[in-house]
C-alpha cells in the first residue's frame, strides 16, 4: 500500500496515455494524494468541479466550463477562489478545453498543478478513480493458494507442508483455476470486500513439492489461470487428528469466520487424511457454500425434518 502518491507521479505515468500538457503550478508537482484513512478532511479522490467537498484531483469538462463562464463577476472570482482554498492536488481540464487566464493565473499564484487533456472527463475520471483507489487501498498478503472454483475466490491456506500445492495442481487438473501460490496479496476495495491478486514475480507458477516450480499457463492454457478474484471462501487444509468431532461437527462441520482488514471471511476447516479425495471435498464445500449463500442450508433442513417426524410422533 502506498501512503501517498504525487502529482508529478500521475503525470509521468500518464502524460502519453492521457495527452497532457502542464499548463501552470509546476512548483505543486510534489502535491500528494492520500488514502482516504490519512486523509483528515475526507475528501474525495477525484471528482467533477465540487466545492462542498472538493475533490483532491478536480476534473472540469464542458458542463463544468459552462457553468463558470456564465456566473456574475463577483460569483466567479469568490467561486475560483474557494476552487484553490483547499490546495487541490491537481486541476484537469478535458475534452482539449483551455483553461480560462483567470484560472491559469490563479494556479500559477499558488503552485496548483493545472493540466490540459485531450481525453474524455468520462475516461479520465474512470482510469484514474480505479487506479487510485487500487494504489492506496489497505493491502495483506496471506500465506496459501488463492483459487477460481466454481466461479468463486477460494483460498486454500494450512501449515507448510500439509499438501495446499498439491491440492491445487488437482483442481487445476480439473477445470478450475489458479491465481496465485503462497502469497496472494489482498486488496480492501470496498466495505466487505477483499480482491486477491497475484505478485508479478510468481504470477502463473505453482511450486509443487518434489517437482518444483510449474508454469501453470504454459501447461494448461489460459483458461488455468485468473488476474484477481474477490475472496469469499477460506478452506483450512488440517491433520484430520487435529479436529475433534462432536455432535454438531458432524452435521455442520468445523465452520468460523476470519477477519482481513476487518472484512469477515468465512472459512470452513477439511481434515487432511490418507486416502481422502480433497480435490472433491473442496468442491462440495465451496458448492456448499454458493447453496448457504442463497440460503439453502442442509443442516436446518434435515433439522426441520426430524423437528416435524418427532411433532407427528413418528420417532
Amino acid at each position: 500500500m502506498k501512503d501517498i502518491i504525487t502529482a508529478n507521479h500521475i503525470f509521468e505515468s500518464h502524460v502519453d496515455k492521457f495527452k497532457i500538457k502542464w499548463l501552470a503550478g509546476k512548483k505543486g508537482g510534489e502535491r500528494t494524494v492520500s488514502s482516504q484513512e490519512d486523509n483528515k478532511n475526507k475528501y474525495p479522490l477525484i471528482g467533477y468541479l465540487n466545492l462542498i467537498r472538493p475533490n483532491r484531483i478536480q476534473i472540469i469538462g464542458q458542463h463544468e466550463l459552462f457553468f463558470l463562464d456564465n456566473l456574475t463577476l463577483q460569483n466567479r472570482v469568490s467561486l475560483i477562489k474557494e476552487l484553490f482554498d483547499p490546495k487541490p492536488t491537481i486541476l484537469i481540464f478535458c475534452d482539449n478545453l483551455n483553461p480560462p487566464p483567470d484560472i491559469m493565473d490563479e494556479a500559477e499564484k499558488t503552485d496548483t498543478p493545472l493540466w490540459k487533456s485531450s481525453v474524455s472527463s468520462f475516461e479520465i475520471m474512470s482510469v484514474l478513480q480505479y487506479e487510485l483507489i487500487d494504489q492506496l487501498a489497505n493491502k495483506v498478503t496471506i500465506h496459501g493458494v488463492l483459487m477460481d472454483i466454481f466461479g468463486m475466490g477460494v483460498l486454500i491456506t494450512g501449515k507448510s507442508g500439509i499438501g495446499k500445492s498439491e491440492l491445487a495442481l488437482d483442481l487445476i487438473s480439473r477445470g478450475h483455476s489458479l491465481i496465485a501460490d503462497d502469497a496472494p496479496e489482498f486488496t480492501r476495495i470496498g466495505p466487505d470486500t477483499l480482491c486477491g491478486s497475484c505478485p508479478e514475480t510468481i504470477r502463473n507458477m505453482l511450486e509443487v513439492r518434489g517437482i518444483g516450480l510449474l508454469d501453470i499457463k504454459a501447461m494448461f492454457g489460459d483458461s488455468a489461470v485468473q488476474q484477481k478474484k474477490n475472496l469469499r471462501l477460506i478452506v483450512d487444509m488440517q491433520p484430520s487428528e487435529n479436529i475433534s468431532y462432536d455432535a454438531d461437527n458432524r452435521l455442520e462441520g468445523v465452520r468460523r469466520e476470519t477477519k482481513y482488514l476487518d472484512v469477515t471471511i468465512p472459512e470452513v476447516k477439511i481434515p487432511v487424511a490418507p486416502g481422502r479425495n480433497l480435490a472433491v471435498i473442496t468442491e462440495a464445500c465451496v458448492r456448499d457454500h454458493m447453496l448457504r449463500e442463497e440460503g439453502h442450508v442442509a443442516t436446518d433442513r434435515f433439522n426441520a425434518k426430524l423437528h416435524q417426524k418427532i411433532q407427528e410422533g413418528k420417532l
